[in-house]
């Protein structure tokens, strides 16, 4: 596979739109350290290749989180809920999110 990958993660979710994989978030093995980020993976071309895309949110940007719901349905990126980081940085937690933000991804080019 080519192009930029994502680091290694787990809880991150992905969703299919057409020929493309989108994945969102996640968070680091056995740590708590939280990603954010929108990458594609576009699986029509050969060799498969890996983007990190940028998002605008369509109401407030989403969080760095894990353990979400991530969907597609009528033109709009969807996230729900989650674990994401405390407000203290030092925590060694996480806490429950329960947010519901669209996103719309960014054209390059």
């Amino acid at each position: 596979v080519a192009g930029v990958e994502p680091s290694t993660r787990g809880g991150c979710t992905f969703v299919a739109i057409g020929d493309k994989v989108l994945m969102f978030c996640g968070r680091a093995e056995r740590d708590i350290c939280l990603f954010d980020g929108v990458f594609v993976l576009h699986s029509a071309e050969s060799p498969m290749r890996w983007e990190q895309v940028e998002v605008a949110s369509m109401e407030e940007e989403p969080t760095p989180r894990g353990a979400h719901g991530f969907a597609y349905m009528d033109g709009k990126v969807c996230i729900f809920g989650g674990y994401g980081p405390t407000a203290d940085p030092r925590a060694q937690e996480e806490t429950p999110l329960d947010d519901l933000i669209f996103l719309q991804l960014m054209q390059r080019g």
